[in-house]
C-alpha cells in the first residue's frame, strides 16, 4: 500500500531509527554529485538524538569524503556515537570509538582470491571498457564504476560486456555479478542491503533507548528495489518500518504488509529533500 508524504505521520527523532542508502538518496545518479542539503537533513537527525545508520555499497573512503567530512563542517563529531556505517553491501561495518570510526570486515566480505580474479578480467578487457574504472578503495567488495562524465547509454553497453566476462570467470562458483545503474559489483550472494540491515539490527540491540519492538519506528531511504529489502528485514523482526522511495516511479515492489511505502514526487536527492521539507 502506497502513501504520499502528506498522508504519513513522521516519527520524532528520539528513539527513532533512520537508515539511508546513499547513491540516489544524497546524490544525483547522472553525475554522482552530492546534494549538500540532503546531507544537512541527515546531520540534523543525528543532532536531534536519532539513531542513524548508513547502508551503502560505497567504500568507507567515499562515505568519509562525501558524508562525514560534511557533517564535521556542520558541527563536529558530537553526534557520531548515534551513527553506524555499513559499507560495501554489508562487507564492512564501522562504529564510532570516541575518536574515529573503527572498521571491521563482516561475514559478508568477498574473499581476496575472488577480488584478484575480477581485477584480471577487468584488465584483460580494459580496452573495451572506457566508460568505467576500477574502484581501488573497496576492501570487501569489487566495484567497477561509471566515470561521472560518461553517458549512461554507452556505459550500459560496456557493462553488459563486462558482466558476461565476469560470469564466465565465476561459472560454478558461489559469486554474484550485480549490475547497478552506475556500476558492476561482484559479491557474495549473501551480501546486499538485507545483509547491511542484519548488521544494523545487531548494532541497535546494544543502543540505549532503542527497543526492537513495534514501538520503535524505523524509516529507510532508498532508490531501488534492492533497497526495499532492508525495510523488509526490519519489518520481519517486528519493527514498525517505513520505506521512503525516491527512485523512478516505474519500479514495482513485492510489497510487505508490515512496511509502509512512501513515494516522493521528486526523484533521488530532490526526493529526500522533499521528504524532509514535508516533515519539518
Amino acid at each position: 500500500m502506497s502513501y504520499w508524504n502528506s498522508l504519513y505521520t513522521y516519527p520524532m527523532e528520539q528513539n527513532a531509527v533512520f537508515v539511508f542508502d546513499l547513491d540516489g538518496v544524497i546524490t544525483n545518479p547522472a553525475d554522482s554529485s552530492v546534494d549538500i542539503v540532503a546531507v544537512q537533513h541527515i546531520y540534523t537527525l543525528l543532532a536531534g538524538g536519532a539513531y542513524v545508520a548508513i547502508n551503502t555499497g560505497r567504500s568507507y573512503n567515499w562515505v568519509k569524503t562525501n558524508l562525514l567530512d560534511n557533517f564535521r563542517q556542520l558541527g563536529g563529531d558530537a553526534p557520531f556515537d548515534h551513527l553506524y556505517i555499513v559499507c560495501e553491501k554489508g562487507g564492512e561495518s564501522l562504529i564510532w570509538n570516541g575518536n574515529d570510526f573503527y572498521p571491521q570486515p563482516s561475514r559478508f566480505a568477498l574473499p581476496t582470491e575472488a577480488m584478484e580474479l575480477c581485477k584480471q578480467v577487468f584488465d584483460a578487457n580494459a580496452a573495451q571498457l572506457g566508460t568505467m574504472f576500477w574502484d581501488a578503495t573497496k576492501r570487501t567488495l569489487v566495484t567497477i564504476e561509471k566515470f561521472p562524465e560518461a553517458s549512461l547509454e554507452q556505459f550500459h553497453q560496456q557493462q553488459a560486456l563486462l558482466a558476461e566476462q565476469l560470469n564466465k570467470a565465476f561459472v560454478g562458483q558461489n559469486i554474484r555479478v550485480d549490475c547497478t545503474t552506475i556500476a558492476v559489483d561482484v559479491e557474495l550472494p549473501a551480501a546486499g542491503k538485507h545483509a547491511g540491515a542484519e548488521l544494523i539490527y545487531d548494532w541497535l540491540a546494544h543502543q540505549p533507548g532503542i527497543q526492537k519492538t513495534k514501538q520503535t519506528a524505523c524509516t529507510c531511504f532508498g532508490d531501488s528495489r534492492s533497497d526495499y529489502e532492508m525495510a523488509r528485514y526490519f519489518a520481519s523482526r517486528g519493527i514498525t518500518t517505513v520505506f521512503v522511495f525516491v527512485g523512478k516511479k516505474d519500479v514495482v515492489f513485492d510489497e510487505h504488509d508490515d512496511v509502509t511505502l512512501v513515494k516522493t514526487r521528486a526523484l533521488y536527492s530532490a526526493g529526500t529533500r522533499e521528504y524532509f521539507s514535508q516533515r519539518n
